[in-house]
């Protein structure tokens, strides 16, 4: 009887091992974003639709905005959020690599 337990847990973390070491995606990047980002950033990166909230947002489409920021300082936006606003840490709560990947699809969104 216990060892169904053990055998399910080792299942359990071999698979989660597993998938920790997977690439993220372009459609991972873009799931995530969808999930974690659009509500604030909208789903095309031109901020909300609100006007009222527009001038806080920067519309991450324009070219000046992507020319004006570094792959490294928009990783840091998004891996250490911006105090004293909305735009919230995400160190903790995503990996490097879903990151790394968030930075490489806000470069596709100027595009």
């Amino acid at each position: 009887m216990r060892l169904i337990p053990l055998y399910l847990a080792a299942v359990i973390l071999a698979s989660s091992a597993a998938r920790a070491d997977d690439p993220v995606t372009p459609a991972d990047a873009a799931t995530l974003w969808k999930k974690r980002c659009s509500l604030c950033h909208g789903l095309d990166g031109r901020g909300p639709a609100d006007p009222d909230k527009a001038d806080k947002i920067a519309d991450l489409t324009s070219k000046a905005w992507q020319k004006a920021h570094t792959d490294a300082q928009i990783f840091t936006v998004i891996a250490d959020g911006v105090p004293k606003t909305h735009m919230r840490a995400y160190r903790s709560k995503l990996t490097e690599d879903e990151l790394k990947a968030l930075v490489a699809h806000i470069r596709t969104l100027g595009k």
